[in-house]
Parts: structure tokens; C-alpha cells; sequence
């Protein structure tokens, strides 16, 4: 949605490049901007430099940075931006400094956990006295576990970084802050950090007024000005006058930085940084400080105070809780009369000790707001600073820490305001707000149960949190209104934008507070927005909302009438336009605005300004029929909207056979946690050990329904399904269920379900007459209730039962019919017809049903069924009622037998993946209920994967349990021979006698014993045999822990490790674990290493299990040397298995993003693929390719390459668009023994721009475009490259780009084209543009080729089409793909230049022998005519002389 913030970046423009006397006003600009793009567009104003690549919530910085870098913009200064991307935070840090060392002026944008990763460096910079500004978005730090919200810790952490820091409590400041920090940093030559807190202000709207040039060149000169040395240790350093900002790297006062000293040298220089330069930054603070006052009006000091004389109770703060204290400071003040003042500490470093001092000296208590916890120190950082001021002056007031806002916890009002009246003066310890320990309203009785428990063991955690009721309303606010934008991936910036257009209206204040979450996913979320006149300040959370625009219903709710508003939106309208329309709408309605609705339209327009005539009037069309339609609707009731609460216990939970507490357990989960996120009580979860830990039981996302923003749902059509597999495979939420079960297994199942026995003595004839009379069905019935009925019908015809018998079986068939009537079947060619040619007896009936619970509705599986087999239907109470029984009966049928999957696997028609995926255990490898968007690529992917590695570890689990059996049952038998062996069995005379005298049916072996006078030595090694019974047992409990374990799923066939915050978005959001599977998530970036110790746990677990059979062998077969051998066994390390025992480890994959895993982790990983560790790498790639976040240096996307050079680990290109190709190339990585990687594109809807069923269209066209095309390279094959490495399955694998039938071709350029992501790379192509030549043409031309020419590509609509122009770094993208697709065929060995020259010579080769030969042969045979004809004339010779001689005989007769 294009908004104010579009307009500002437009008024900074203009003004830099402005002319003197032009009309710009002198005290800046008001608009309405996030933290990140105000303090973009401010550091755009000075620096010229800015080092990119930080996580949210900074990233949106990087963005706007990018942007006028983009559109080749200059500071005021007349200094070009310029963009320089590093891998990973320290990166970004290290080459921020080295700009600076070189006399640049640089940024950098950095998240709370970016900054904990670059400690050393920021402390490095700061010893090499680097004038550097960054900022820090505040984001809570990884413990045990991750969180999106905003936390202190790192804040902290780069206090003792030897760096300054100034902490914005708003955007105001935040802007303000940046230039009294440049102005700090260039005075001290010391770097300074400007924090901000992450979703309070980094990323919430709020009222900003932009300095104006003039203020900015009367504050901060150029970098290269000279200017006065401030100190006498600089004047000594560089004279009377400097450069504003040294270069300490320079070509032309060459020295070394960063000496390396002796231990006295280094204390001096260490001793002198205190005295020469640190003690200067109070000083140059003030300074700062007081210029920007006089030339702004706006007054800054190291702390804020707000009413604290005679306060009682003083609240210190820092960031953004700041404004929301002076709000609870009013309330209390106003409601409570209790005299409570505020401190808001704006500089973390220099720490304001004497400040604090002055403003805290009379106080009675002193409550530290801290946004972090320091486990093990007793007190968090800033209370220990605080009350070691407060100790330097006697009767100093208590202090007591109150820790708040852990992970983004929301800073309520009604808890502060809790706080102060609750809290007591003399006590000390630190408490938790927001936070509660116990329940003593509990509803839920095993909740309860564990409460209780907590509550004897530890009596005074209760004490520890303070939480006001969650029904409280906070005290109301006066001239505001507050809006609620509930949404779910969609609508981002409704908030936003709504809060711009009222402040250009009505101007006063504006807060907002975005809801924060991890990009990618699809969960419910609400934007909060307020605005009033100028005395607003933050409030917090937890408000009531005046107007609830709901995004996916189309809906406004008005909270004071209780009346819901539908908003319609015509086809073919921007969407989010029209509902900006009807939520002002509401605004008049509600009498919240007076503004008529002319003059808003007339607002609306202007801040379009920047758009075409025709996208302008589009939206603004689209915005006042939202407006018009609202205002003439008729309001419902918000209670009708609401469904009915679903309050079943979820199948996973029912089916789990534990009932302990452990934590693992999911039932536990449930009864404790699940079913408040169930009844949507989730504010009733109190802080308890389970929480403490991080780890959530596996499947708990299967409690979740993902059906609130589904707006219809796939419905299946039994008579057109082919049985192809299509539509099951590509479902990325293991939302189709499937099996292929013959009519036998059908009826039997009925049977069973309900105890229909009387049926089971015609079941077979019924089985028979299904098949026989569906083999050659023109339309066969497409339920399962309709073919068992007709068989029935038949069989009474033909063969008539006594009344009796047939009523009892008609009741039977009436009760299956009743439970498994309505079951969809198909008669498919590959499941039915094709098996019953091959075998009698053979059909299967295919059946399909849609899980209402896991859809999301993304339409892929209606797209990829070319029959039509599955439609979508929009969703309403019926649909949704029928397709849960048809899913509820679907799920009482049998699995899929293995000999079916057999036989699909060789079908044509099917194939391996969707034959595999018939077997439920592959099917929901990975489970639904996660918030991963609909249409996810990254789902999908893991999805196939994770189901590909069940598949192929069922057959060796089996394999082994097998072993174990077969050895445990010799072992048994090896203790029966020994026991049988010690009985007296040498006289039977006397045994037979013995048992004469016994008259008891059963004797006892010690008395039969007794009675036998025997002198062989009957006795048993007592130690043998333990060993032996040990060893039974110990084999016994393997191999049920192998198949069963104590809660029946089973030892887990795999481990998992998930990398990356884009990745656990949806794979690891508490509470939904889609895995069954032990896994660990890791944000770090240093998963390569994690992902080895945790396969090193599994390859010791396996050398314990092959250790036991080992051993148990060494028993059986008694070797020689059998005491040492065992002893041996003791050092088994799993380096000395064989490769058929270490095929037994499970495997552990590594599944994360290319951002994590190819770039800030590329180093682990380039490790882990040399090592022998049998990890197997899932890549998903986003193909960024360095045009959205990265630099156009990016190596995500030839990290495939980049595996291949290592030779030593299987390697794998694939995609989800070519399940084939996948399948196979996951099973070839999961039987290497060693490391794998297997990278694929996964596309994303929200990342990408497509809609949600375009996933496998966007997927195939980056194959076909050679943007990332298949290939496997298998080390285990011949050779070393050629060999190894097979580009099978893309399409022309000989050429250089794929030429379809209508004979275009499509490059990387025509699949970017088609997403919106790379939008920026394509503009209207000039008319003055020399000589344009279609794209695919300029990539096959070399560089002398494509000199003076303008590559372009078309769109074409109807009989028009339209030019765009390419960006230089999209073309450098499309060369860099098809430069690695060349590499590809050139190691293939498939077409390369190396080739052809090869075949050229190998022709001139032949030609040449060939011409020799013939040569030769003509030579050869012009010798044997010459021999022929002097042994002709030879011979004529000779007869003539014989004739000669023979007359001159005659003659002398």
C-alpha cells in the first residue's frame, strides 16, 4: 500500500537536492514514519556509506537504504549512497569499521542478537577510535528459546563495548539521536550505538518531524571539512585542526593500526584511552546536546524526568516504556493519589550517575524497569548501576528491579499502575510484571493438579510476579481513538497508513504498535494503532479498541454500538484500499472524525502523489467505495459471527498412549497448555517449569485449526480421479489423506468399527462381486456405501438366505453403511484396473479425504488435478460439517498395504514419491496446525523430504528389530541348553524311578534331583549365565524401544535440526511442534556444528545397540580368544562399524534456510560436507540472488557448486516441482553414508508475489529457466566429475536456454518477471533506449555483442504490449545463472567449448588416420600392380625365350 512514508522519502529528495531560496521550510518536515525508515532517511542525509544485511526488526532499513541507492541518490553533501552488503552481523560490523578507519562516513542497521554476535569487533572499533554510528533494533536474545519481540539483554551486553549509547524512547528521538550521535562520534572519535526498541519503535508509526537541510548543514558539516581539534590529546594527534572524520587508513599519512603489543605497552595505551579521550564524551554529549536545542527547540539531556519532585515512588525506564511510565505516572497520580514520578535514562553510556543522584535523592522507592533478565547475577545490569549510584549518598531510597517485556511480553498500563500500588517500599527483591505463578481460578482440573504441586514445592514463587486482571480495563484515554487491525500475513500496513492519513488530517499524535512475527507465516495478528492531540503518549498494551477492522472477514467492528460492519470490496478493486475506505468510514460513522468524507479523499489523494495518473485514481476509486459502502450498511450482531468452540481433545492427544507428566508428554501438554490456547485463554498460562525449558512435545500442532482465514475448501469427486498422485504429493500441509485398500479391507474394517460380525460370512463373495462388477463399469459408484449396497443386492439375487441370517447381515451392512457409507472410492486405472489384470483379487478402491483441520486452503491440489477430480468450494457450516465426517471416517480405514506401494512405485501412472506417500506413516511425517502461509515452498519441501527418509528407515528399523529378535531368541535358547544341561540326566533309570515315587502332577528339579545319585558335575557358571540373562534382556529392551517404545510410536528414525529464524517461524512457533521427531532449533547460525554433535549422540547410541549384538554373537558362536574379543568391545568406537552397522544410524537433516545455512553459516557447513558425519542438508533457497536483501555478491544460490567442489558429500539440486527428481534425489542422499546436501527452491506467496496456488508453476519455471536447475553429483560413482554428476530431468539439458514449442525461449529473467519481488528491476522502456533487443537475444551475444544495445522484456495483453527496461543487476543475475549452468554442462560433459574443441580434434584425428590409410593402401597397392607386372613381363619373357630357343632347336635339325 503506497503511504506517507513514500511521500517523506520524496520531501527528503527534494530538499537535498534543492536550491537555494527554494521552498522548503527551515524547521523540516511532519509526517508519519516507522523508527527504521525515519532513521534511514536521516543517516541518507549525512552518511554516505551504509553496511547492510541486519535481521529484523531492522531489516526495513536496509530496504529504504537500498532504495535511494537504487534510484543513484546523494547525501546532502553531494556524497553518492552506496550500498555495501556483509555476511552476517559480524561482517556488517567489521566492514562498517573499516569504511571508517578510511575516513567514510558509515551506518550500519543491526538487531539485538546481530549486535551479541559482534561484541569483539564493536569493542575493537571502539579501541581503534572509530567515528562510527549504528543502530540497534532491539530483539530478544536466544535462550531457551527464540522470540520476535523486542528485549534489553543485548543493549546491555554493548554497554561495556567501549562504544556510547543513546537510547530513543520514540522515533522523534530516535531521528534526533542519530545526528547528536554523528555529532558525538566525530567530536569523541569513539563509535556510538543509537538503540531503539524493536516493535515499539524500530517498527511502529508514530509522528516524526525530519530535520530540514538547513538544520542538518547547521549540525553536522561534511566528512572531509576541516574543523578545530576539540581536545589537547587531538591537537597533539593531528594538529590544531583535523579532517571532521580522520581517516586512520590513509594512502597518504600511511600507519599501522591495531599494533600488536607487549604487556606494559598495552596496559599504557589501555590506561591512557580513560584519561585522553573517553573522559571527553560527557562533555561532547552536553555540547551536542545543547546545539541541537538551540537550533531544533527540541531539548535533549542524558536522562528525562517527568514530575519527580515529591514523588514517592519513581519509575526508571529506558526506550520505549519511557512514555507508557508517564501515562501510568498520570493515572496514578489522577485516580490513586499516589505521587509517583518517572526517569527515563536516554544515555546508557556515559551512565548518568550524577543525574540519577540528583533527580532520585528524595524518593521513597525507585522501581527499575528491566526488559532483560540476568540468570545466576542476583539483579539485572541497570538496577546494579542505579543502586551503585544511589550508594555514594547516605538515606539513599530502595531499589527493586521490576523485570518486564521478556520476548515482547506487552508492557501493559493496568500492571504498572498494579505495580505502584501494590508494591512495598521496603522491599527489594526483584519481580516480575506481567507475569503471573499461580491461578487460583484454574477451570481446568489437571491444570489444577499441577499447580498444585508447584504451589507446596515452591510457597513464595508466587510472590515473584505482579499481573492486574486481564478483564481490566486500562484507564481511558482522553481526545484518542484506538483502532485494531486484525489480519493475518496480509494487510501489514492498513495500520500504518490509516495512522498517516488521520495525522494529516488531524495532526496531534500518533502510536502505533505492529504485531511482530516471523516472515512467512499465516498466523492471526493485530495492528494497534492510536492517535489524539499532543498529549498523547505511548500506553502500552492490553487497550480496548474503539474500531476493530478485521482484514480476512472484510468486516468493522464499532466497540461503543457493538455493531459489525461488513465492507464490500468489488472484484478487480485493490482490497486493502476499499477496507482503508471503510475503516475511515467507520471513523465517521462513530463520530470519531469530523472530517467530511470530500476532504479525506481529497487527503487520501495527496499522498499518492508519486503514482500515475491511473494507479492513483484506481485506488482512490477503490477507497471511496469502501468509504461510500460502509457508510451504507446495515450493522450485525458480532455474536452471530462467532463459531462454535470445538471442544474435542485432538486425535494425537487420544491416541498417545502415555498418561505421566513427563515433559515430552503430549497429553501433559494438552491438559496444561493446550487447552487454554483451545478456548482462547491463553493470558491464564503462569510461569512454570515445563515453559522454563523451551521444548515443546512432538505433534502439538496438531491442536491447532488453521481454518479461520480459509475461504473455501477442496472437495472431491470420486468418478474423475485418476489415481495419479498429483494432488497428495504436492500438498504441502499433509492435508490429503489417502489410501488404496481392496474391498476385503474395506468391508473388514466396517466390521470391525462396528461390530458387524454377521457381515463377515459374505464379506468375501461382497470383496468379489465389488471388483467384478466395477472392472468394467462405465460409471461406478463413487462412494464405498453405494458399491457395498449394490454387491449385497446381488448377492441376495443370486444366492437367498434364511430370513434370519439375512436380517442379521442387512442390519450389519446397514451399520457399515452407516459408518463408512459416505467414504469417497475411485476406480483407477493404476490401483484397480491395471492390478486386478496382474493378479486376481487384486483392485484396490482409492479413496481421498480433505482434513479439514490441516487446509489452509492454498488451492494447490485443485490446480495440479488436470482431471478436476478435486474442486474448491467456499467454505460455510455444511461444507465444513461434511468434509469433518468424511475425514472422521476416512481415518478409521486402513493403512495402504506395502505390496500396493510396491506395485505403484513401478506404475507409470504414479511413481515412487506419490507411492510412497500412501503410507500413512510417510503421509503426516510431518504433521499440520503450523502457522507456515498457505502455499508455503518451504513446507512442501520438508514435507517430502521428511517423508522420503521415514520411507526409506522403515525397511532397515524392521530389518534390525528383526536381528534383534532372531538374536535374542538365541540367546534364550543358549540359556535354556545351560540350564537343561545342569539337570541329571546321565541315569534316566533313576530319574524315571524318582518320578514313580512322586504322586504330584508337577515336581520340583532340586527334588527330582535329590533322588538321582549322579557324580557328573550337574553345576551352573553363575557368572556365564547372568552374562547371558543380561544380555537377554538388554537385547529385548533395544528392540522394544526399537518398534514400540513405552508410548507406541517407537524410537524416532531420524533427528532434525532446524537453522534460522525464517525456517522455525513456522516450524518451531510455540505451542506448535509439527515433528515426532527429537528436534533442535538453532538462530545462531552456527547449525553445522550443532547438527554434528548431534548426530555424534546418535552414531554412539547406534555403537551401543551393535556393541550388545556383538556381544551377544561373541556368546553364540564362542571365537577363540573370546574373553579378550569382549574385552575389545569396551573401546567400539563408531568409526569402526561397518558400512552395513553404521547404515543403521538414524540420520540427522539439518533443515534451514540458504540465508542461514549458505551464507552466515557457510563456513560450518563447507565443514560438515567433509566430514563423515551422516547429517543430510536441506537447503531452501529463496533465489534472491542478491536483488531483494543481499548484495548482488550473494552465494546462496551456487552453494550447490560450491558443495560439488568439496567431493566428498552427496550433492543435490532439486525441485518440488518434479517430485521424481526429488524423491530420487533424496533417497540417493539419505543411502550415502556420509554428509548430503539437497538444496531446492522454495517459493513463498508473501515473499515471492504469485498467488498461493502458484507454488509449483513458480518452482517448475525456475528448472526450465535454468535459475536453479536439477543435477545430482554422487562421489561414490567412477571418475571424479563427468562421471559423477547427472543433469537429468531438465528439459534440453544440450542447450543453453530451454526453447518452447511456440519457439520463445525463457531465461532467469522471464522467471523474475513474473514475481513481484523483483518489481524495482523492471521500468517502462525509454523510447530514447538505443537499439532494444529482446533479452533472450542479448544473453547469447558476447560483450561486443551486446555493446550500445538495450535488452528488454514484453508483457503482453491482449493485442498491446509493453516494454520494460532491465536493471544492470538483474542482468548480472541472469548471466551468473546461466554461467553456472554452463559450468554444469561443462562438468557434466554434456556441451561445452572444451567439448567441441575435443570433438574437433577427435575428427581431425580420424580424418587423418583415415586418409594415411587410404594412402597406404593406394601405396600398397600400386607395389603389388608394379610386382604383377614385372612378374608378367617376366613371365612373357620367359616364354618367349623358351619359344626362341625351342625354333633355334628346329632349326639346327
Amino acid at each position: 500500500m503506497t503511504g506517507i512514508r513514500d511521500l517523506a522519502i520524496q520531501w527528503y529528495r527534494k530538499a537535498f537536492g534543492a536550491p537555494a531560496g527554494s521552498d522548503i521550510r527551515d524547521d523540516g518536515f511532519d509526517t508519519v514514519l516507522d523508527g527504521n525508515t525515519a532513521v534511514a532517511l536521516s543517516e541518507a542525509a549525512i552518511a554516505s556509506h551504509a553496511v547492510l544485511g541486519g535481521s529484523a526488526p531492522v531489516s526495513q532499513a536496509d530496504s529504504v537504504w537500498r532504495r535511494e541507492v537504487d534510484r543513484g541518490g546523494t547525501n546532502l553533501f553531494g556524497e553518492t549512497l552506496s550500498a555495501d552488503a556483509a555476511d552476517g552481523p559480524r561482517g556488517i560490523v567489521a566492514a562498517a569499521t573499516g569504511l571508517a578507519l578510511a575516513g567514510r562516513r558509515a551506518t550500519a542497521f543491526l538487531s539485538g542478537p546481530d549486535a551479541a554476535a559482534a561484541q569483539d569487533l564493536l569493542l575493537s572499533a571502539a579501541g581503534k577510535h572509530t567515528p562510527l554510528v549504528l543502530h540497534l533494533g532491539t530483539r530478544a536474545a536466544t535462550a531457551h528459546g527464540s522470540a520476535s519481540g523486542s528485549g534489553h539483554d543485548t543493549a546491555h551486553l554493548c554497554a561495556d563495548s567501549g562504544c556510547f549509547l543513546l537510547f530513543a524512547s520514540n522515533v522523534q528521538q530516535a531521528v534526533d539521536f542519530t545526528f547528536i550521535a554523528r555529532r558525538i562520534a566525530e567530536d569523541a572519535l569513539l563509535p556510538g550505538i543509537v538503540v531503539m526498541d524493536g516493535s515499539q519503535t524500530a517498527l511502529g508509526a508514530q509522528d516524526v518531524r525530519l530535520l530540514s537541510p538547513a538544520q542538518v548543514g547547521g549540525f553536522i558539516g561534511p566528512a572531509r571539512e576541516q574543523v578545530e581539534a576539540p581536545t589537547q590529546a587531538q591537537k597533539m594527534l593531528f594538529g590544531e585542526t583535523r579532517r571532521r572524520l580522520p581517516a586512520w587508513h590513509d594512502l597518504d599519512e600511511p600507519m599501522l593500526t591495531g599494533a600488536v603489543y607487549d604487556e606494559q605497552s598495552y596496559a599504557l595505551g589501555a590506561s591512557a584511552d580513560r584519561a585522553f579521550f573517553d573522559d571527553h564524551v560527557a562533555s561532547a554529549a552536553g555540547r551536542a546536546f545543547e546545539d541541537f536545542a538551540r537550533l531544533t527547540g527540541r531539548e535533549y539531556d542524558l536522562v528525562r524526568t517527568h514530575r519527580p519532585e515529591k514523588a514517592k515512588i519513581v519509575l526508571v525506564a529506558q526506550g520505549a516504556a519511557v512514555e507508557t511510565a508517564i501515562v501510568a505516572a498520570d493515572a496514578l497520580r489522577k485516580h490513586h493519589k499516589l505521587n509517583v514520578g518517572v526517569v527515563g535514562i536516554q544515555a546508557l553510556r556515559p551512565f548518568p550517575t550524577q543525574a540519577l543522584i540528583d533527580v532520585l535523592v528524595g524518593a521513597q522507592q525507585v522501581l527499575v524497569l528491566e526488559r532483560t533478565d540476568t540468570p545466576l547475577s542476583g539483579e539485572p545490569p541497570l538496577t546494579r548501576e542505579i543502586r551503585a549510584a544511589l550508594g555514594r549518598i547516605g538515606n539513599a531510597p530502595s531499589c527493586r528491579p521490576v523485570i518486564y517485556g521478556l520476548g515482547g511480553l506487552p508492557l501493559r498500563l493496568q500492571d504498572l499502575i498494579a505495580l505502584c500500588t501494590q508494591s512495598v517500599a521496603s522491599t527489594t527483591d526483584p519481580v516480575f510484571l506481567g507475569v503471573a505463578f499461580d491461578d487460583d481460578s484454574a477451570p481446568q482440573p489437571k491444570r489444577e493438579v499441577m499447580l498444585d504441586a508447584l504451589r507446596r514445592a515452591y510457597p513464595n514463587a508466587a510472590r515473584l510476579g505482579i499481573r492486574a486482571p486481564r478483564d481490566l480495563a486500562p484507564p481511558p484515554g482522553e481526545n484518542t481513538v484506538t483502532i485494531a487491525v486484525r489480519r493475518h500475513a496480509g494487510g501489514a500496513q492498513l495500520a500504518r497508513t490509516a495512522g498517516a492519513l488521520l495525522y494529516r488530517l488531524h495532526g496531534g499524535r500518533v502510536r502505533s504498535r505492529p504485531a511482530t512475527d516471523w516472515p512467512g507465516t499465516d498466523s492471526r495478528r493485530t495492528d494497534w494503532l492510536v492517535c489524539g492531540d499532543e498529549t498523547l503518549r505511548d500506553p502500552g498494551e492490553g487497550l480496548l479498541p474503539d474500531i476493530t477492522l478485521d482484514v480476512a472477514r472484510r468486516q468493522v467492528t464499532l466497540h461503543r454500538d457493538n455493531a459489525l460492519f461488513p465492507i464490500p470490496v468489488d472484484d478487480g478493486q485493490p482490497a486493502s484500499e476499499a477496507l482503508l475506505g471503510g475503516l475511515f468510514g467507520a471513523l465517521a460513522r462513530g463520530g470519531f472524525t469530523d472530517i467530511t468524507a470530500r476532504k479525506i479523499s481529497s487527503a487520501r489523494r495527496e499522498m499518492l502523489e508519486d503514482m500515475d495518473d491511473a494507479g492513483r485514481d484506481a485506488l482512490i476509486a477503490a477507497f471511496e467505495s469502501g468509504f461510500a459502502g460502509f457508510t451504507a450498511s446495515e450493522p450485525t450482531d458480532p455474536a452471530a459471527q462467532r463459531a462454535p468452540r470445538d471442544d474435542t481433545t485432538p486425535t494425537a492427544v487420544r491416541e498417545l498412549r502415555r498418561s505421566d507428566d513427563h515433559v515430552a508428554s503430549l497429553p501433559r501438554f494438552w491438559d496444561q497448555a493446550g487447552v487454554l490456547y483451545r478456548d482462547d485463554q491463553v493470558d491464564r498460562l503462569t510461569a512454570d517449569p515445563y515453559l522454563a525449558t523451551g521444548t515443546m512435545p512432538p505433534l502439538s500442532s496438531t491442536f491447532s485449526d488453521p481454518g479461520e482465514s480459509r475461504e473455501s475448501l477442496p472437495a472431491f469427486d470420486a468418478t474423475l480421479c485418476t489415481g495419479c498422485g498429483h494432488c497428495w504429493t504436492q500438498c504441502p500441509d499433509s492435508a490429503i489423506g489417502v489410501v488404496a485398500a481392496g474391498p476385503a479391507a474395506l468391508i473388514d474394517a466396517g466390521i470391525r468399527k462396528t461390530g458387524a460380525e454377521a457381515v463377515r460370512q459374505v464379506a468375501s463373495k461382497l470383496a468379489a462381486r465389488i471388483i467384478a462388477s466395477n472392472k468394467k463399469a462405465e460409471q461406478p459408484p463413487s462412494s464405498f456405501g453405494q458399491m457395498l449396497e449394490e454387491a449385497f443386492a446381488w448377492l441376495m439375487e443370486k444366492a437367498p438366505l434364511p430370513d434370519e441370517r439375512k436380517q442379521a447381515i442387512e442390519a450389519g451392512i446397514e451399520q457399515i453403511v452407516g459408518e463408512f457409507g459416505a467414504l469417497p472410492v475411485a476406480v483407477t486405472e493404476p490401483f484397480f484396473i491395471d492390478a486386478e489384470a496382474k493378479q486376481k483379487d487384486s483392485a484396490e478402491l482409492l479413496s481421498i479425504a480433505i482434513n479439514p483441520d490441516a487446509c489452509k486452503g492454498c488451492d494447490i491440489c485443485v490446480r495440479s488435478c488436470e482431471p478436476g477430480a478435486l474442486v474448491s468450494r467456499a467454505e460455510d457450516a455444511d461444507v465444513l460439517e461434511e468434509a469433518a465426517r468424511l475425514w472422521e471416517t476416512w481415518s478409521t480405514t486402513p493403512d495402504t498395504p506395502g505390496t500396493s506401494i510396491d506395485r505403484a512405485t513401478e506404475h507409470a501412472d504414479v511413481g515412487p514419491t506419490a507411492a510412497m506417500l500412501l503410507s500413512r506413516f510417510c503421509q503426516f511425517a510431518l504433521a499440520s496446525g503450523d502457522p507456515a502461509e498457505p502455499g508455503s515452498g518451504e513446507k512442501l519441501a520438508a514435507r517430502l523430504f521428511l517423508s522420503a527418509t521415514e520411507f526409506q528407515r522403515q525397511p532397515i528399523v524392521q530389518r534390525f528389530a528383526g536381528t534383534l529378535a532372531e538374536t535374542g531368541d538365541e540367546v534364550r535358547g543358549l540359556i535354556h541348553s545351560t540350564l537343561s544341561g545342569a539337570l541329571p540326566d546321565a541315569d534316566l533309570d533313576a530319574v524315571a524311578e524318582q518320578l514313580e515315587g512322586t504322586t504330584s502332577p508337577r515336581i520340583d528339579l532340586t527334588t527330582l534331583a535329590k533322588g538321582v545319585t549322579d557324580e557328573a558335575d550337574h553345576s551352573i557358571d553363575t557368572r556365564y549365565l547372568k552374562r547371558l540373562i543380561d544380555l537377554s534382556g538388554q537385547i529385548e529392551a533395544a528392540r522394544q524401544r526399537l518398534v514400540s517404545g513405552k508410548y507406541g510410536l517407537g524410537r524416532a528414525r531420524y533427528g532434525l535440526a532446524v537453522s534460522g529464524s525464517r525456517t522455525a517461524a513456522w516450524a518451531a512457533t510455540f505451542p506448535r511442534n509439527p515433528f515426532q521427531v527429537p528436534t533442535v532449533v538453532d538462530m545462531s547460525g552456527a547449525a553445522g556444528q550443532l547438527a554434528a554433535g548431534l548426530v555424534e549422540g546418535h552414531l554412539d547410541d547406534t555403537t551401543e545397540l551393535v556393541r550388545l549384538l556383538r556381544l551377544a554373537r561373541l556368546e553364540i558362536d564362542k571365537p577363540d580368544g573370546l574373553e579378550w574379543k569382549r574385552d575389545a568391545l569396551k573401546a567400539l568406537h563408531w568409526q569402526d562399524l561397518e558400512p552395513e552397522e553404521l547404515e543403521l544410524c538414524p540420520p540427522l537433516i539439518l533443515l534451514g534456510s540458504d540465508e542461514m545455512l549458505a551464507a552466515r553459516g557457510l563456513s560450518q557447513l563447507v565443514w560438515l560436507l567433509n566430514s563423515r558425519l551422516p547429517v543430510k542438508v536441506l537447503v531452501l533457497s529463496s533465489l534472491e540472488l542478491g536483488l531483494v536483501e543481499a548484495s548482488v555478491n550473494d552465494p546462496r544460490a551456487g552453494i550447490g557448486l560450491l558443495a560439488v567442489a568439496q567431493r566428498n558429500a552427496y550433492v543435490a539440486q532439486t525441485s518440488v516441482a518434479n517430485p521424481g527428481h526429488f524423491g530420487d534425489s533424496v533417497a540417493q542422499a539419505l543411502a550415502y553414508e556420509g554428509p548430503a546436501l539437497v538444496q531446492v527452491y522454495a517459493p513463498s506467496p508473501s515473499r515471492d508475489g504469485y498467488t498461493t496456488d502458484g507454488l509449483l508453476e513458480q518452482a517448475a519455471r525456475a528448472v526450465t529457466a535454468r535459475t536453479l536447475p536439477l543435477f545430482r553429483y554422487d562421489p561414490r560413482a567412477d571418475g571424479v566429475f563427468g562421471s559423477r554428476i547427472s543433469l537429468e530431468g531438465n528439459p534440453q539439458s544440450d542447450s543453453l536456454l530451454v526453447t518452447a514449442e511456440d519457439g520463445g525461449t525463457c531465461t532467469p529473467i522471464d522467471w523474475a518477471f513474473a514475481q513481484e519481488r523483483f518489481a524495482t528491476h523492471f521500468t517502462p522502456l525509454s523510447q530514447s533506449a538505443p537499439s532494444p533487443v529482446p533479452v533472450q537475444e542479448w544473453l547469447l551475444q558476447d560483450a561486443p555483442g551486446r555493446r550500445g544495445k538495450t535488452p528488454f522484456i514484453s508483457r503482453v495483453e491482449g493485442e498491446s504490449e509493453q516494454r520494460f527496461g532491465i536493471s544492470s543487476a538483474m542482468l548480472h543475475a541472469a548471466d551468473h545463472c546461466l554461467g553456472s549452468w554452463r559450468t554444469l554442462q561443462e562438468l557434466a560433459g554434456i556441451v561445452t567449448p572444451f567439448t567441441r574443441m575435443l570433438e574437433e580434434e577427435i575428427r581431425a584425428s580420424v580424418a587423418a588416420e583415415h586418409q594415411a590409410e587410404l594412402d597406404e593402401q593406394k601405396q600398397a597397392a600400386a607395389a603389388e600392380l608394379e610386382e604383377v607386372r614385372q612378374k608378367t613381363q617376366a613371365e612373357i619373357a620367359a616364354t618367349m625365350r623358351s619359344r626362341l630357343l625351342e625354333l633355334a632347336a628346329r632349326k639346327r635339325k
